[in-house]
């Protein structure tokens, strides 16, 4: 048996500015925190001669071929799996929700195959099959940071040539700054999934067709980070409360489909009562909502009459891992 596990992500500043039809010719960076929420594969190898894989459906079935889940028969293919396996998938947190569900299944998935296959690999070898996988052989609509993050761990700041060459380097964040960072950032869950390819691909055909709206948009959302950046090394709420908000704001303008009645509600709500600024995590529509406060006891009483679940979480160093092996 062995068995995975791949961390989900916080997106800080630049997210979006991630999708190649937007960084190739033009470049671009991102913040991104890996947290103590995971994906896990279970694998084993079975005892007749079926793939059964336990996910949200079940698949029993003779050949990759058959497979439908397309990240499971997109990484035996290309792993060159030949032997039946007993694959069972769990997470910390529900998918669809703006956490980056997708990528951390994939590299958790891909993290126990080349255990399984005794393949010696790296952080790095991990989100760049990932990527393969997403971006280039299911050709779906979305960037380099959620699997990036999930394979490498961390406090992260990557770079985009816009040739598409990618870098990344730890944010030198002082631990006491990290700390008080963490412990005045509150994530609540909405109640709302969605799927993040229509949102991502409206502003892929967009991008791609240069609309100077989305272009616009997203160069403001890239001219951020350094000043998050900065505003984050310096441990100041206040301004971190506003870069957040100026980010919500631009990126509801991207699409009408990024909130509904319902988180704009609670995100009004918070707003006056002590939260200095936030966000909806991930491509919109649902998922969660990050929260900047100075008053975080105060701010968790007032919004517990909210249906919105508080998630606490813990920033992490590590990455993508194999956890058990036997």
């Amino acid at each position: 048996m062995i068995i995975s596990r791949a961390p989900l992500r916080i997106p800080i500043a630049g997210g979006g500015t991630d999708l190649p039809s937007y960084f190739l010719g033009r470049g671009t960076s991102w913040i991104s925190v890996a947290i103590n929420k995971y994906c896990y594969t279970q694998i084993n190898q079975t005892f007749d001669k079926h793939f059964l894989l336990k996910y949200s459906l079940l698949e029993k079935v003779m050949e990759i071929e058959e497979i439908k889940h397309n990240l499971i028969r997109e990484s035996l293919i290309l792993l060159d799996v030949n032997s039946p396996l007993e694959l069972t998938f769990t997470a910390d947190l529900p998918g669809g929700t703006g956490l980056g569900s997708s990528s951390s299944f994939l590299v958790s998935l891909l993290q126990g195959l080349y255990s399984y296959k005794k393949i010696s690999t790296s952080a790095e070898m991990i989100a760049q099959a990932s990527t393969q996988i997403e971006m280039i052989n299911l050709n779906e609509p979305i960037g380099l940071q959620d699997q990036y993050i999930s394979a490498l761990g961390g406090f992260k700041e990557f770079h985009v040539h816009p040739s598409g060459d990618l870098n990344w380097n730890d944010l030198l964040i002082p631990k006491e700054t990290l700390m008080f960072l963490q412990n005045n950032l509150l994530l609540y869950y909405t109640g709302y999934t969605r799927k993040s390819k229509t949102i991502l691909q409206e502003q892929k055909s967009l991008t791609m067709e240069k609309d100077p709206r989305v272009i616009e948009n997203l160069d403001f959302v890239k001219s951020q980070v350094e000043l998050i950046k900065s505003t984050i090394l310096d441990g100041n709420l206040d301004k971190l409360g506003f870069h957040f908000n100026e980010h919500w704001n631009r990126k509801k303008m991207r699409s009408t489909n990024m909130s509904n009645v319902h988180i704009d509600k609670f995100y009004n709500f918070a707003l006056s009562n002590g939260a200095l600024g936030g966000k909806l995590i991930g491509a919109g529509g649902g998922g969660f909502v990050l929260l900047v406060s100075e008053n975080r006891i105060e701010l968790q009483e007032k919004l517990k009459i909210t249906n919105f679940r508080e998630i606490p979480f813990e920033f992490i160093s590590t990455g993508a891992q194999t956890i058990y092996e036997d």
